[in-house]
């Protein structure tokens, strides 16, 4: 069986969703609302063809945005005891439908995963990327080692097919940043793994401290070609 989450949304009508069954039976639908959207989240446990149909009244017309994210049951939830490499994978998984899965409620089994010896971590509702703190604090000492150890664990744990791209310190805004970039070598949205070193010593934003590392995983966005 497959866990799917569903989403249609335009300011052009009132969208429904309805997913139907190889005999032609409606497996679910969305409830009905008036604010311009249609969610299905279900788990699918029967196997065979399905069809998902976006449904307006007899006059709605227009374009919409369809958003849909399917994982494996068993990659909803992630070991207790779960290695760092195993961890990055499962994340690296979810990137795939933008960690979708991992943000419904009505589908995630447990607290937002972690990526060993993390600080914090969070979902980032602009973008849709994972972010971990690996550290925080002020002292350069501290946060340099940090820096070298969570890109050597990162290296260990991918293949191949991952490019690395190193940019030494540079200024962004008001303060300093240094970066390593991992990128899946694929042509169309590309995963990709963001390390950081912050310093922002000599910035004018009160920041908590004066140093950060943190780790960014997100793909490259899908670009929309409405008329």
């Amino acid at each position: 069986g497959e866990a799917v989450n569903f989403v249609v949304y335009t300011q052009k009508f009132q969208p429904n969703l309805a997913l139907v069954n190889s005999k032609g039976e409606i497996f679910k639908q969305s409830d009905r609302n008036d604010k311009g959207y249609g969610n299905i989240v279900t788990t699918i446990t029967i196997s065979g063809k399905y069809v998902l149909y976006v449904i307006g009244s007899e006059n709605s017309l227009g374009n919409y945005i369809l958003q849909t994210a399917i994982a494996e049951p068993n990659a909803l939830s992630l070991g207790s005891t779960s290695d760092f490499c195993t961890t990055l994978d499962f994340l690296l998984a979810h990137s795939i439908a933008y960690f979708f899965l991992l943000e419904n409620p009505n589908l995630a089994t447990q607290h937002l995963v972690k990526l060993n010896d993390a600080e914090d971590a969070f979902i980032d509702e602009e973008d849709g990327s994972y972010n971990a703190t690996f550290y925080s604090g002020n002292e350069l000492q501290k946060a340099d080692p940090a820096f070298k150890n969570i890109v050597d664990k990162i290296k260990l744990c991918l293949s191949n097919d991952w490019k690395m791209k190193i940019s030494e310190w540079q200024r962004t805004e008001d303060y300093k940043e240094k970066l390593v970039t991992f990128t899946e070598n694929i042509k169309e949205r590309p995963r990709y793994i963001v390390v950081g070193l912050f310093d922002y010593t000599g910035s004018n934003q009160r920041y908590k401290n004066n140093y950060s590392v943190e780790v960014e995983i997100n793909r490259q966005a899908q670009k929309q070609n409405l008329k």
